[in-house]
């Protein structure tokens, strides 16, 4: 990518690095070439980060097949030079196609961590990890709120299907509504319902866990994928969820200011069955998610149960 071209953009989308990432002109940052987080732009801080596929043990996780919980450590000094050490992993760790251990890293060296996934090392300037960080986000989140839109979300959800299948993981879905969202739009204005989705996402991703994911399903309507994760356990934290929102208070645009207003969520959960598909497993939760808004809403109902 071109500097010019980068400039090109600094204005219109607040691309300008401040005085701090000017002195440190480039930095070190880790482009994933392939599997599911291709795309994404990692950067390395000084200190240390541990890749793995458990987003318990890892602090960049990588989930495509034969990557080790904790599979390896790059430490990043104060001159930005990164180092990487691999953690005794089962498929071991490749810098340019050669097995190592532990080694210097050098910008362009494309690292295998398993067998499928790839990254590459590359030292870039702020406006350039801004822009590819820019454009990344518009390609794979929901505009309004931030979190997956649905394309990018049923592309992970295929390749999450594909691990369930390979290894048995438990995996639920979850479907999750708006109670009487037109009536907040009808009474306060769409400024006023763009903030109670906005809100509302907020909260959603404040509580689940780091390794599940969230998108926006269309409208008011929202979707969790919960990893390694039964129908009861996944119940016992959507119903957290669902009373989360019932207390919070949604602050929405009113005449002569602002005003506080509640709402409340129909949850529907069914799980990822692999003999199903996916598009059975996502009916069995849309028709969950019915039975809850038609049963007095504000409440988590699990496909199946009477």
């Amino acid at each position: 990518m071109s500097r010019e071209f980068a400039e090109e953009f600094t204005e219109e989308m607040d691309l300008r690095p401040s005085e701090e990432e000017v002195e440190r002109v480039k930095e070190p940052c880790l482009m994933s070439m392939a599997g599911k987080s291709r795309g994404v732009l990692f950067r390395l801080r000084e200190g240390e980060v541990v890749v793995g596929r458990s987003a318990e043990k890892a602090d960049i996780v990588l989930e495509e097949r034969g990557v080790s919980r904790a599979h390896a450590r790059l430490t990043c000094g104060p001159d930005g030079v990164v180092t990487l050490l691999d953690l005794d992993s089962t498929n071991g760790t490749y810098v340019n196609g050669k097995k190592v251990t532990s080694v210097l890293l050098a910008d362009g060296d494309t690292i295998n961590f398993g067998p499928e996934a790839t990254v590459r090392l590359d030292y870039q300037d702020t406006v350039e990890q801004k822009l590819l960080e820019h454009l990344y986000k518009n390609a794979t989140r929901d505009g309004l709120t931030g979190v997956l839109n649905k394309k990018s979300f049923l592309e992970r959800l295929e390749e999450q299907f594909a691990v369930t299948t390979r290894h048995g993981q438990r995996v639920c879905l979850a479907m999750i509504d708006a109670d009487n969202f037109k009536r907040i739009n009808d009474t306060y204005g769409h400024p006023a319902g763009d903030a109670v989705l906005k809100a509302l996402a907020r909260r959603v991703v404040s509580l689940v866990r780091k390794a599940d994911l969230v998108g926006r399903y269309g409208g008011e309507e929202f979707i969790i994928l919960i990893r390694e994760t039964d129908v009861d356990g996944a119940r016992v934290l959507l119903d957290r969820i669902r009373a989360a929102v019932e207390e919070m208070p949604f602050v929405v645009p009113a005449e002569g200011g602002e005003r506080p207003i509640s709402m409340t969520i129909s949850v529907g959960v069914a799980g990822l069955d692999v003999s199903a598909g996916i598009e059975e497993s996502l009916e069995r939760a849309d028709q969950a998610l019915y039975r809850a808004k038609n049963s007095g809403r504000n409440q988590v109902v699990i496909h199946g149960e009477a």
